[in-house]
């Protein structure tokens, strides 16, 4: 058997080298722990802040569930308020609302407007009940209904509304209207008597 001479100070030197690899790996291996201890410390921070914002936003949203209570029964006090006067002293009262539910429990009749221009006027039942114009079926079709026990998707109408000032000769409501005719882009509509209201729209027979 043949051994193979090695001079004892290359092994000590070796020996060295390996052990101030070993520190080294040991220096990292500890700075990556603390660091991995630094993330965790950081994560729980997290965590806990975020807890925090959730519990301030439900607190928010409870806050304002209630102030939004509160202003409706304001709303409808007011509202009541006034159509008490109105019936007292037998005098007219013209309301401005885009609320649907002040229009079919406080008025009359409705006069349904459109980018400044008035598309559909009729009694409260009429326009509810048989709509004419594709703007107030819009309108209503967007409502939830009491009855949709699968909480149907509210249908919503398309497009965006035109600036009033940038309408030239022809239907305001050209632009979003699923029934648009060629007429409808180059005429503006006038308003003309049907079986249940007065519209502004060529779908109307009176106005073909």
């Amino acid at each position: 058997m043949l051994f193979r001479s090695v001079p004892i100070k290359k092994v000590a030197s070796r020996a060295g080298a390996g052990e101030k690899r070993l520190a080294e790996l040991q220096e990292q291996l500890d700075d990556t722990h603390e660091s991995i201890q630094d993330t965790r410390d950081a994560l729980e921070s997290i965590t806990a802040e975020l807890q925090g914002l959730q519990d301030q936003i439900r607190g928010a949203e409870e806050e304002f569930r209630t102030v939004e209570l509160a202003f409706n029964d304001a709303t409808q006090q007011y509202n009541n308020q006034n159509l008490a006067v109105a019936r007292q002293r037998n005098m007219s009262m013209l309301w401005i609302t885009h609320d649907l539910g002040v229009v079919a429990n406080l008025v009359d009749r409705v006069v349904v407007m459109y980018a400044g221009r008035i598309v559909e006027v009729g009694n409260v039942e009429d326009i509810f009940k048989n709509p004419q114009h594709p703007y107030t079926q819009g309108l209503l079709a967007s409502l939830p209904k009491a009855s949709d026990k699968n909480r149907t998707r509210l249908t919503s109408i398309a497009g965006i509304p035109p600036k009033p000032w940038s309408i030239t000769n022809q239907c305001a409501f050209a632009d979003r209207c699923s029934h648009v005719m060629e007429i409808c882009r180059n005429t503006e509509p006038e308003l003309h008597a049907n079986s249940h209201t007065t519209a502004a729209c060529f779908l109307e027979e009176g106005n073909r």
